[in-house]
């Protein structure tokens, strides 16, 4: 619209409104020149219309004061005055008088009014007057029609703006993979839920909404929930970790929850995100316990080397006296006693290192049956006495290609699960041993076998037995049916990736009532079982050997031990306690060292290093490197340095002496 369209409505027409008179009546000029003039306008007159629509385009004018009797005139197509959407001047028609058919004719174009010759100026005065106010009046509603109309426009935006805010929300509320609960803080109940909540608490959002928060948590963590509850509320804190929240079964899970208050209608409300962290806790658990494991393993490395060097001089000695005693002396009786417990007291912290050890060995090609009896031997000296343990092992059972402290690791928790069972009323543990060819049957009852040869191992137990549910989640990590804090559910599951990772294959036979059995299926190799040691089978010693010896320990009785038992040998022997005194011995005279016998962990000038120095200036010197527990030099790291033996004490002084006598007369010959 025009800029002086716009008015207010009641106000006058100002004297810049401008008034075309379209006359050539002269008498008629005067008239509604007056008339302009007291309805406080300008005039404007012409006695021609040459373009009769370039002054309907004009934005100056007001109205247009036309005589039909001037030549040219024309009101075809002329808009309406009510048309709010003529940007135009209104059209005031003068007629002749009494010609009533041209001033309707008039009126249906478009003219505002018809005024009849002759025209008073008091009367266009007042038409204009009316007809002008009437414009403005349209003109103002036809602005706030548009002001309305937009406005609507934009609350039709907003509106659809806030059903899609409404609908992400609802999106993104009902699909979070965490929980989220909106509770009123003045009745501590829940107003709204979304479903992973309800896939946690096992409720459905009829059941949670309106539900308390003591319906979701346990009692006696209620005092401190609520404190948490209000910190939240106030902001002075948003995550609240380990709540323990309570499901519809009455089982309880471990939730981190991240809340803050928000404003609907006017109303604080606290919105909780809920995360549940139950696995999360038992990986931090179980990464704790593997820690202090660990930790627990170095310091048994530590006791073990010393407890070793203990046992070395113990054994050593007492086999020195013995040798000494006649035939028919009692004292030899009680050393032998005293051997006896030394040699169990040994193979006892072997088998603590070997469990407690935490690298994985490579599989090799083995026989079982040690390794079982080994472990029965083990487990029953942990078992209570109302628990009986039956072996029955085959002899001619075929070698499998395992590692074997998983295979004592596997061994050792089935036993300690099958003895759980028996604890209270006892029982009988039946560990057995067999090469079998499983049937069609038995293979469609254990998915994984295939045809062919098995070593199967078997332990079974007389406990109570597990029930078909039970039964089914058996081997899922961190499944328990022990109380909470007495078992972690992982002794199973390790069982079954042991048995994953060497290619065989499980199957478990339980009832209520009437115990269980395990069953291993691990194939046969065709292989050869490897053998430990090299260069033959053991001889006896010949009755004296020769040759000077280099030894070094650095606890001297260890060293006086190695030099007296060496002598008696035949050897001449040059004992050391320190690797330094040692090397600077052999560098007199390198030559005339047939072999060395060093201890590997010393102060100073470590075995290995000392090695290293003696192997420099000698390559094809025999070097035996003795040591309790070493966790920075292996027997592989021993054999890449170029030691050609590697012995764990107490060392067999017997066993020495082959060893020596085997590498001095075949030096490229390694015992281990």
């Amino acid at each position: 619209m025009p800029g002086g369209y716009l008015r207010t409505m009641g106000t006058k027409p100002a004297e810049s409104d401008r008034i075309l008179i379209a006359t050539a009546d002269a008498e008629t000029v005067r008239s509604l020149r007056e008339g302009v003039v007291r309805a406080d306008c300008r005039a404007e007159q012409t006695d021609s219309l040459r373009d009769w629509e370039s002054y309907l385009r004009r934005s100056d004018l007001r109205a247009i004061v036309l005589d039909l009797e001037l030549s040219g005139s024309s009101l075809t197509d002329l808009p309406s005055a009510e048309d709010p959407q003529w940007p135009g001047p209104i059209v005031l028609a003068i007629v002749p008088p009494g010609d009533v058919v041209q001033a309707v004719a008039a009126l249906r174009a478009g003219a505002a009014a018809c005024l009849r010759k002759p025209v008073s100026a008091e009367e266009i005065a007042v038409v204009l007057h009316n007809h002008l106010q009437r414009q403005a009046l349209l003109i103002e509603n036809r602005r706030l029609y548009e002001e309305a109309r937009g406005e609507l426009a934009e609350r039709r935006v907003a509106e659809e703006a806030l059903r899609d805010s409404q609908e992400r929300f609802r999106t993104i509320f009902h699909s979070a993979i965490d929980g989220i609960a909106i509770t009123d803080p003045a009745t501590q109940r829940f107003c709204s839920v979304n479903a992973a909540i309800c896939r946690m608490t096992r409720y459905t959002q009829a059941e949670l909404c309106g539900l308390h928060l003591r319906d979701l948590h346990p009692q006696e963590d209620l005092r401190q929930l609520r404190a948490t509850f209000m910190q939240q509320l106030s902001g002075e804190s948003s995550l609240a970790r380990g709540i323990r929240v309570r499901r519809k079964d009455g089982s309880t899970f471990y939730a981190d929850i991240n809340s803050a208050p928000m404003v609907l209608g006017g109303k604080t409300y606290l919105m909780g995100l809920f995360r549940d962290v139950t696995e999360q806790r038992k990986t931090e658990a179980a990464l704790q316990r593997a820690q202090r494991l660990e930790a627990i393993g170095t310091l048994a490395g530590g006791i073990a080397h010393d407890f070793n060097n203990i046992l070395y001089a113990i054994v050593g000695y007492a086999r020195l006296v013995l040798d000494e005693l006649p035939e028919e002396s009692a004292s030899r009786q009680h050393l032998e006693q005293v051997l006896a417990a030394a040699d169990r007291a040994s193979d006892l912290v072997r088998r603590i290192l070997d469990f407690g050890r935490q690298t994985i060995q490579e599989p090799r090609v083995m026989r079982l049956q040690p390794v079982v009896e080994e472990t029965v031997r083990f487990t029953r000296e942990t078992l209570p006495a109302t628990i009986r343990i039956e072996r029955r092992i085959q002899a001619a059972c075929g070698a499998v290609k395992a590692d074997a402290a998983q295979m004592q690791q596997l061994l050792l928790n089935l036993c300690s699960n099958s003895a759980r069972a028996m604890l209270v009323a006892g029982g009988q543990l039946t560990v057995a041993l067999e090469e079998t060819e499983p049937t069609r049957e038995a293979r469609r009852a254990c998915p994984g076998l295939r045809p062919g040869r098995y070593a199967r191992l078997m332990v079974s137990d007389t406990g109570g037995g597990m029930d078909d549910e039970t039964l089914e989640r058996i081997f899922e990590p961190y499944f328990t049916t022990r109380p909470h804090g007495e078992g972690t559910g992982l002794g199973l599951a390790a069982v079954h990736g042991i048995v994953q990772q060497h290619g065989g294959a499980i199957h478990v036979e339980s009832h209520p009532g009437q115990g269980t059995q395990f069953a291993i299926y691990l194939p046969i190799c065709a292989e050869a079982p490897s053998r430990e040691g090299s260069c033959g089978e053991m001889r006896a010693l010949p009755d004296r050997m020769g040759g000077r010896i280099l030894v070094v320990d650095d606890e001297e009785p260890l060293a006086e031990l190695l030099r007296t038992a060496l002598e008696r040998m035949g050897y001449d022997v040059v004992a050391h306690t320190r690797g330094e005194d040692a090397l600077a011995a052999f560098r007199d005279d390198p030559r005339s060292f047939a072999a060395v016998v060093a201890d590997q962990t010393m102060p100073g000038l470590t075995g290995a290093d000392l090695a290293q120095a003696l192997l420099a200036e000698r390559p094809e010197l025999p070097i035996v490197l003795c040591t309790g527990y070493s966790e920075t030099v292996r027997e592989e790291d021993a054999e890449a340095i170029g030691v050609q033996a590697y012995m764990m004490k107490p060392v067999d002084m017997d066993v020495l002496g082959r060893t020596l006598h085997r590498l001095i007369q075949h030096p490229t010959c390694v015992e281990g």
